[in-house]
């Protein structure tokens, strides 16, 4: 039987505040930030899945488009553009489908869209990381 753990919702996630039930893998999952840096141009355009940060928690995949930020936007927080809404991913973990939980918008020169994802065992070999909008861009990571 694996760890469970129960924490704290963040307040704007959907659904509001409230608790998250996690159960941890009994081998624990995978701790540590891979730095990638790794770009994918299709049709023109280019997203770079910068890094990917495991925690015991969730996993959280940066990818920089090619979205520029208004020069004109307020800060500290400008509203994203509507053409990130279309994008969407999903992960394969091992050969297995993993949902991708949420999405959040970073903006700093470009647009980095952050998706979050569950955590990831200790022992997993290989991830597939897909992103999709009009365009599909494919990663693929060796974790060990």
């Amino acid at each position: 039987m694996g760890l469970i753990n129960v924490r704290d919702k963040e307040p704007y996630s959907f659904g509001g505040p409230g608790k998250d039930i996690l159960i941890g893998y009994p081998q624990g999952a995978l701790n540590e930030t891979i730095e990638l840096n790794e770009s994918k141009t299709v049709d023109n355009a280019t997203v770079v899945l910068q890094k990917i940060e495991f925690t015991p928690s969730e996993v959280r995949f940066h990818l920089l488009t090619d979205i520029p930020v208004a020069k004109t936007a307020p800060l500290p927080f400008p509203t994203p553009p509507d053409a990130l809404s279309s994008y969407s991913a999903s992960l394969k973990v091992d050969g297995e489908e993993r949902p991708v939980k949420a999405r959040a918008f970073k903006a700093d020169g470009r647009w980095t869209i952050v998706f979050i994802a569950d955590p990831i065992q200790s022992d997993a070999k290989m991830l597939n990381f897909v992103v999709r909008n009009s365009e599909t861009w494919e990663f693929s990571v060796i974790l060990k």
